[in-house]
């Protein structure tokens, strides 16, 4: 309700609020911890302006996140989805920014 641009880099999906295992196998539906977005999909998709998800190739948290972007666009949920190279690092972060920060002006 509040958001319109949702950013998530190297989300800890799925992790347990991000205590976990280094790697952990991601929930079968990481979508189940949304359930306000998954009651009105087709609502959300329009008050949502962008919603991009971006991680690094080398990160800890991929497996969650590249779960979370497929079952939110299996069930139809617009969402961008972007693997950068690089660990879980504040580098790897200000590039994600570099390129959300101007999708914000579309």
């Amino acid at each position: 309700e509040a958001f319109h641009y949702v950013i998530g880099m190297s989300s800890a999906v799925g992790l347990g609020g991000g205590r976990g295992a280094a790697g952990a196998a991601a929930p079968s539906d990481p979508t189940a911890a949304y359930p306000a977005l998954m009651a009105d999909v087709p609502g959300a998709n329009k008050k949502l302006k962008l919603f991009a998800i971006y991680c690094g190739t080398e990160d800890s948290l991929l497996a969650g996140n590249k779960a979370l972007a497929g079952a939110l666009t299996a069930k139809g949920v617009n969402v961008k989805y972007t693997e950068t190279s690089g660990a879980h690092w504040h580098i790897v972060w200000r590039r994600n920014l570099r390129d959300f920060a101007p999708l914000l002006f579309r």
